[in-house]
C-alpha cells in the first residue's frame, strides 16, 4: 500500500479520468497498489457543505438512463421511485418512452442535499443485481471502465460500484473541471470517485455527459458538492435559449448496428438457399442487410455480417441464421444415421422422388427441397 504522500504525488495516475476526456494510455499504470484507495465507502451524506446550498436554492439534475435502467428505477407498480420521492421530499420523474428510442431521462429537483441523496439511492438500485448491457446509442455506453480487482479486492464491495450519467451544459462542465482541471481533481480526491466528461454534445443539443463512478454514497456526496459549484458559479439554471437534450428517435435513423457470425463453409449453401432465395427472404423479413465474406477463415468458416438500424432487427436475423444452421446440422446427422442403418433409398431414387414431387406442384414453402449439392442443401426458412 502506498503512503499518503505517495498517493498525493501519484494522483494523476491514480485518477486517469480527472480530465476532460478519457486517458486511454494503459501504460500510465505502473503499480496496481496505487489504485487501492481509488474508492472509499462512506455511510452517510456529508453535511458539512457551504451554506449557499441550503439558503433556498433548488437544483435540477438530469440523468441519462437506458430503458432497462429506467424500469429498475421505477420498480414494480412504481414503488421504487415513489419510495425515493417520499424519503427525500423531492420531485423525481422519468421522461415518457419514445418509440424506437433506447434512452430516457431521469429528472430530479429539490434542495441540493436531498437531490444528491436521492441520486445515491438511484445508483444503489441500479447496482443491485446489475447485468451489463450492450447499447446502440453510443452516449449510453459508459466511458469509464469498470473498477478493477486491484482497486476493490472484496467481490461484494466491487459489485456496489456504479456509474451515473449526469447531463450538463457546457458552462456546468466548465464549472466542474475548473482551471487546469483543479476542481475535478479535488472532487475525485475528496470523494474517492472517478469523473469524466464527454467530448461531444448529445444529439440536437448543447448538453454533454458527466459520468461519475463510485460507491452510491460517495457519488451522492460528490453530486452534493457539484450542486454547490453550480450555485456558486450561477450555472444551476441553464439559459432558456440553450437547446437541451431530450430522448427522441430522430438521432437513431443513421445508427448502424452490426453483428458477425462464423458459419462453417460446408453449411453456407444451405443458409443461402436455391439462388439465394432463403437469405433474401431472411433479409426482407428482418429488415437487415447480410453480407457473406468471400474468403474462409483459418478455421474454414465464412463470416456473415448482419447490418441493421436497430439492435432488435439484427438480433432477430442472427437468431434465425443460427436456428437454420442447427436445423441443417440435424438434417445431415439424421441423413448420415439413416445411411449407416441401411434404411435410406439410393441417391438416384431420392433425386427422382424429389423431382416427382416438384413436378406435381409442390409449394415453395413445402418442407421437401431438391438439394443443389451435398454442401448446398437449403433448409426450411422458419419464421
Amino acid at each position: 500500500m502506498s503512503s499518503s504522500a505517495d498517493n498525493s504525488n501519484n494522483s494523476s495516475s491514480r485518477f486517469p479520468a480527472a480530465v476532460d476526456s478519457i486517458n486511454n494510455n494503459s501504460n500510465s499504470i505502473n503499480d496496481a497498489s496505487q489504485f487501492h484507495n481509488s474508492y472509499n465507502e462512506v455511510n452517510e451524506i456529508n453535511n458539512d457543505t457551504n451554506s449557499q446550498v441550503n439558503n433556498g436554492n433548488n437544483i435540477t439534475f438530469h440523468v441519462l438512463v437506458s430503458l432497462k435502467e429506467a424500469a429498475k428505477i421505477i420498480g414494480p407498480q412504481g414503488n421504487t421511485i415513489e419510495t425515493i420521492r417520499r424519503e427525500n421530499d423531492i420531485k423525481i420523474g422519468i421522461s415518457p418512452r419514445e418509440k424506437s428510442c433506447s434512452d430516457r431521462l431521469l429528472n430530479v429537483s429539490g434542495p441540493p442535499r436531498q437531490v444528491a441523496n436521492s441520486l445515491g439511492q438511484v445508483l444503489r438500485v441500479l447496482t443491485t443485481d446489475y447485468e451489463p448491457e450492450e447499447h446502440v446509442f453510443k452516449h449510453l455506453r459508459f466511458m469509464l471502465p469498470p473498477a478493477s480487482k486491484e482497486e476493490i479486492e472484496d467481490p461484494e464491495k466491487w459489485k456496489q460500484i456504479g456509474n451515473l450519467r449526469l447531463i450538463c451544459t457546457n458552462p456546468q462542465i466548465s464549472s466542474v473541471i475548473g482551471q487546469q482541471g483543479a476542481k475535478i481533481k479535488k472532487l475525485i480526491e475528496t470523494h474517492t470517485v472517478k469523473l469524466v466528461a464527454s467530448k461531444h454534445f448529445l444529439p440536437d443539443s448543447k448538453d454533454r455527459v458527466l459520468e461519475i463512478q463510485g460507491f452510491p454514497t460517495s457519488v451522492a456526496n460528490c453530486i452534493n458538492e457539484i450542486a454547490e459549484l453550480f450555485i456558486q458559479d450561477d450555472v444551476h439554471v441553464p439559459p432558456r435559449t440553450l437547446p437541451r437534450y431530450y430522448p427522441h428517435s430522430k438521432h437513431t435513423k443513421e445508427i448502424q448496428v452490426s453483428q458477425t457470425l462464423a458459419i462453417p463453409k460446408e453449411f453456407v449453401g444451405a443458409l443461402l438457399g436455391v439462388g439465394g432465395n432463403r437469405i433474401a427472404n431472411l433479409r426482407k423479413f428482418t429488415k437487415t442487410k447480410i453480407v457473406i465474406g468471400q474468403d474462409p477463415t483459418e478455421n474454414g468458416d465464412r463470416i456473415f455480417t448482419v447490418w441493421g438500424n436497430d439492435q432488435k432487427s439484427v438480433k432477430l436475423a442472427q437468431t434465425m441464421l443460427l436456428k437454420n444452421l442447427e436445423v441443417e446440422k440435424k438434417r445431415r446427422e439424421e441423413h448420415e444415421a439413416s445411411l449407416k442403418d441401411g434404411s435410406s433409398v439410393p441417391a438416384a431414387a431420392a433425386a427422382s422422388a424429389a423431382t416427382s414431387i416438384s413436378a406435381s406442384g409442390a409449394n415453395q414453402n413445402d418442407s421437401i427441397h431438391t438439394p443443389v449439392s451435398d454442401n448446398e442443401s437449403p433448409v426450411v426458412f422458419t419464421e
